[in-house]
């Protein structure tokens, strides 16, 4: 979704207002078309004006780029649509047949089609390349406000002054489908990336989400009191970005992420996370600078306290008992999840912990060390069973297989090593690496290992083999610090030091989506990194620990309301005007009636 809302540039037009504007998919190129006549074309990264499209004779309302980065399309006041080289800003194809104002284009993702609504109640479907005419859209009785087309071309849908949505085959111009539910004018309109959904926004403050197959509308979105006027929905996300009346950009709940809540609690930056789902319930584990670590999930926080400098890592057990901290004083400890008690304390390595592991038969502890050794303990009684020496410098990271059976490390001398755990003997070395190692875990199957490194890249590793499988990699030269995996394999999250967190398709090695844990309220708050991330709810959920103290929670394919972890731990209620941005049950909770607001917990997201 949006990574961050923070100004990086400004753009100078130089010239006429701004009428419209579009970002290229690959989000490297920002067209916007101007009240002069003309579109500018500019590099997003430099901020460098590349190129100027001329040819029309009218304000330009509304500009698109095809997925591919290779067309522009533009529509104008002088009631014609144009087709640019966005390469070279030549013109392609010209299409005249409105009688009015053209006020919205759309183009097919293969850039084949264009689409464009007129003041004149029509739309039309054109042949990008040649300009040919395919169809003509008839049955709005007033003047086209917004249009969009479906990646396939096949579909096309439209908004006007009337407050019905329309559905129309592309290449027929035959209507198939009325939405209704909208009280006023539809302002804008689109399709997600799939084509299953269809978001319209209207003047009666609403946005509203439909199922593109049968028309039935599935979510009403309140833009709290004001008309919707913009609407756009996020190509891997498929969140909804909508602009209202009074100027206010809200970023809704999508399909797959929402972020639902922040623990805040401790004083220092959160090192490390760790998570549990014992019955129903979700119990996290943050490690903070501070010297303690929390547990929530319960009625209140619970906080660990004991050690005497950094807790660097934090486990937990799978039924959420037993909870090890491992800190910078060299010692590592064993605590009653429930409790908070201490039960049992390691000691023997010479320098800092970094990190640990419970084994999932909840036997054994791993610790990783700066003293460039990892050791194996028994849970029950602190006593050291191995001592895994074979890096040549601090291991950073820490896991054992699902099995139980073997450890995995990884280093600082840029390797990734594989142990027998019962002999403690060293199996394998993964190379590949070109810089630290920080950051190792295993898929849920035990068949492949995931290593992050300060090279810039996460890879996969076959467990039997020692052979890279796959490798992620970032578009900037900066340190991945972090990586956890879904339980069934087809994501990685990876964290860089850019304080983002990514996800990524463990298939084909692509990007997916991007986190950040940065908050923008009106009284701005930087928060500076996330050192820690984990995958809860059978992937469903991703946390990550933050500089500022904080732990966040997205959720990543959301259930119908969000998790609860305790009226202690989450702010209490929303006010009325928080509460419109959001599908809330109509009545609050008594304890909150009180002061008229609505739980934050009870949020129910967006898009089924």
């Amino acid at each position: 979704m949006w990574d961050q809302l923070k100004h990086l540039k400004m753009l100078e037009s130089g010239g006429g207002h701004v009428e419209s504007i579009a970002l290229s998919k690959d989000e490297t190129r920002i067209v916007a078309g101007l009240s002069d006549h003309t579109a500018l074309i500019w590099d997003v990264a430099s901020g460098k004006h590349l190129l100027k499209l001329e040819g029309h004779s009218g304000a330009i309302k509304s500009v698109a780029i095809s997925a591919d980065g290779k067309r522009i399309v533009t529509g104008s006041h002088d009631k014609t649509a144009r087709v640019f080289d966005a390469a070279t800003g030549t013109q392609l194809a010209v299409f005249k047949g409105h009688k009015k104002r053209v006020t919205s284009v759309a183009i097919s993702a293969d850039g084949g089609l264009v689409v464009s609504g007129s003041w004149d109640g029509t739309a039309r479907v054109w042949e990008a390349g040649s300009g040919k005419h395919i169809s003509t859209i008839t049955g709005h009785r007033s003047w086209i406000n917004a249009v969009d087309i479906t990646p396939d071309g096949k579909r096309v849908v439209t908004g006007s002054l009337e407050p019905e949505v329309r559905v129309w085959d592309a290449a027929s111009g035959k209507q198939l489908m009325v939405l209704k539910g909208h009280t006023s004018r539809i302002n804008a309109v689109a399709f997600s990336s799939n084509g299953k959904r269809i978001v319209s926004g209207s003047s009666d403050t609403t946005m509203r989400v439909w199922s593109a197959k049968t028309g039935k509308q599935t979510a009403v979105l309140r833009a709290a009191n004001n008309p919707v006027f913009g609407l756009s929905l996020t190509k891997y996300a498929r969140g909804i970005a909508s602009i209202t009346s009074s100027n206010t950009l809200r970023i809704w709940n999508g399909s797959r992420i929402t972020r639902f809540s922040k623990l805040q609690g401790h004083t220092g930056k959160v090192t490390s996370v760790a998570v549990a789902e014992p019955g129903k319930r979700l119990v996290i584990v943050t490690g903070s600078k501070d010297g303690s670590a929390i547990v929530w999930g319960g009625e209140k926080p619970l906080e660990l306290q004991g050690h005497k400098d950094v807790v660097s890592g934090v486990a937990i057990t799978r039924n959420g008992k037993r909870i090890v901290t491992g800190s910078h004083d060299r010692t590592a400890w064993v605590w009653d999840g429930q409790t908070g008690k201490k039960l049992v304390q390691f000691k023997g390595h010479d320098r800092a912990i970094t990190s640990v592991a419970i084994a999932p038969d909840g036997k054994n502890v791993v610790t990783g060390s700066s003293d460039n050794t990892a050791r194996i303990w028994d849970i029950a009684t602190g006593q050291t069973l191995a001592v895994l020496k074979g890096h040549t410098n601090t291991v950073t990271s820490v896991a054992v297989t699902p099995n139980s059976r073997h450890v995995i490390t990884g280093s600082n001398d840029n390797s990734v090593r594989i142990w027998d755990k019962e002999s403690g003997k060293q199996i394998r070395v993964l190379k590949g690496h070109t810089d630290f190692v920080t950051s190792v875990t295993t898929s849920t199957d035990g068949k492949s290992i995931v290593s992050g490194s300060q090279d810039g890249t996460a890879r996969i590793w076959s467990f039997e083999s020692g052979k890279p499988q796959m490798q992620f990699k970032q578009n900037l030269p900066i340190s991945i610090t972090n990586v956890a995996i879904t339980p069934n394999g087809k994501r990685i999250a990876t964290y860089s030091q850019d304080r983002t967190i990514r996800i990524w398709n463990t298939a084909t090695g692509s990007l997916l989506t991007r986190l950040r844990a940065q908050e923008t309220p009106v009284r701005t708050v930087k928060v500076e990194a996330d050192d820690g991330i984990a995958f809860a709810d059978a992937g469903k959920i991703i946390i990550a620990g933050s500089r500022d103290g904080t732990a966040h929670i997205w959720n990543l394919f959301p259930t119908k309301t969000a998790i609860k972890l305790g009226h202690k731990v989450l702010p209490r209620c929303l006010t009325q005007e928080q509460r419109a941005t959001f599908s809330l049950d109509p009545e609050p909770p008594a304890w909150c009636k009180a002061r008229k607001l609505w739980p934050y917990h009870e949020v129910e997201t967006a898009l089924k």
